[in-house]
């Protein structure tokens, strides 16, 4: 029988403290992102609903923590350290690009630059004079604008709804996921957002990833853990059953498999950005419960080298664009992923990008995660003189 509190929440295999397996997930994910980019993988831009999954799970558990303090106290605690864990770095990468983009002139960029500074670059296909193109530099930024709007979307909720209601409403957003996004879709299309750029819109857009992230959410919940202690193995038999099955379709009706197995970026095809986008969020939303748990996944996850890429991924996303152009745009002008030239090219990258990553974690990273630990060191109310023991 499951374990409860004093409240009746189950605390079976409640997640606490740092944990390996996640670490090793979140560092497959950035893996997968690099390798996407070195066009090595042509579905590994799932790295990015990867982190998205993670990224619910995490913050849920912040905003579930510590309970007994105010609800002010919790929003300030929660807004001075997401802004202390992710402004440094990021606006250290914007200064420089838009350093670089004035200085070369790079007017996609300049431009621009006004939402890259404000965590909302995702947002401009939604508003006139959009185009493509840009500076290698700001690809991974879009991503981090719908983290940081999700963030806020979590936190006003968690706040302000009693603990039930907050859990329903992740549910609900859980499963409703390809819904709000066919909303999403035609509120766009009403708002004249160009043909061309509609599907791009809504893949850019934070209401896309609401499922990833409140998949990733419910793991965080004991409740919920507790109930996927037990049917967790039929959702991920359905999660891996879809994407299969599809996987097949698309062979069976191209004739041939081709290099990105049917998982393209837009997911233009079959209404794929409709449902493949639920399937993806539930089969790594079911990877970070089992990655949480005493399991083989755990173990095979926790390897060094895994979980130190998990450890240094912020940084690693951050710069990895920009190396990867340095070397295969600048360095070596026609490219080619499994020539001999290009393989050296794309190793060469991945190492630079990792010792750089490491670098700026120990300098910059470093210093401010030892603030954030020590700011919520001092916010700890202190205990009752009659509680000491």
């Amino acid at each position: 029988m499951p374990k409860t509190d004093s409240t009746g929440v189950s605390t079976t295999a409640r997640p606490t403290g740092r944990q390996p397996g996640l670490d090793g997930l979140r560092g497959l994910a950035v893996l997968l992102v690099v390798l996407f980019h070195l066009d090595v993988i042509k579905f590994g831009w799932l790295g990015v609903s990867l982190f998205f999954v993670l990224s619910g799970h995490l913050i849920t558990r912040v905003l579930l923590s510590r309970p007994e303090r105010s609800r002010l106290a919790r929003a300030k605690d929660f807004a001075r350290n997401r802004l202390i864990r992710l402004g440094p770095m990021y606006f250290l990468c914007v200064g420089i690009v838009t350093v670089v983009a004035l200085a070369g002139g790079y007017t996609a960029v300049t431009k621009n630059v006004a939402w890259l500074w404000t965590w909302t670059a995702n947002l401009r296909p939604l508003f006139p004079g959009f185009g493509p193109g840009g500076f290698p530099g700001t690809v991974p930024m879009w991503s981090l604008g719908v983290e940081i709007q999700l963030y806020l979307l979590w936190a006003i909720t968690a706040l302000l709804l009693p603990r039930h209601w907050f859990r329903w409403m992740v549910v609900a957003l859980a499963i409703g996921g390809p819904l709000v996004r066919v909303l999403s879709y035609l509120l766009f299309d009403s708002a004249g957002v160009p043909d061309q750029f509609l599907l791009l819109a809504v893949y850019m857009s934070p209401l896309t990833y609401l499922d990833a992230f409140a998949m990733g959410a419910c793991t965080a919940f004991p409740e919920v853990r507790a109930w996927l202690a037990r049917f967790g193995k039929v959702l991920l038999s359905v999660a891996v059953a879809g994407l299969a099955g599809f996987i097949g379709y698309v062979v069976l009706s191209t004739g041939k498999v081709t290099e990105d197995l049917g998982f393209p970026v837009l997911f233009r095809q079959y209404e794929g950005w409709v449902w493949q986008y639920w399937l993806v969020a539930l089969l790594f939303a079911m990877a970070v419960y089992y990655a949480g748990e005493s399991t083989r996944l755990q173990r095979l996850l926790s390897v060094r080298p895994l979980v130190r890429l998990g450890h240094i991924s912020y940084s690693l996303y951050l710069l990895h664009a920009s190396v990867i152009f340095l070397f295969t745009e600048l360095w070596m002008t026609d490219y080619t992923p499994w020539s001999l030239g290009g393989l050296a090219a794309a190793v060469g990258a991945f190492i630079v990008s990792v010792l750089l990553a490491e670098l700026t974690y120990r300098l910059i990273e470093t210093p401010f995660l030892r603030l954030k630990r020590r700011s919520l060191v001092l916010t700890v109310p202190a205990r009752p003189k009659e509680a000491a023991v």
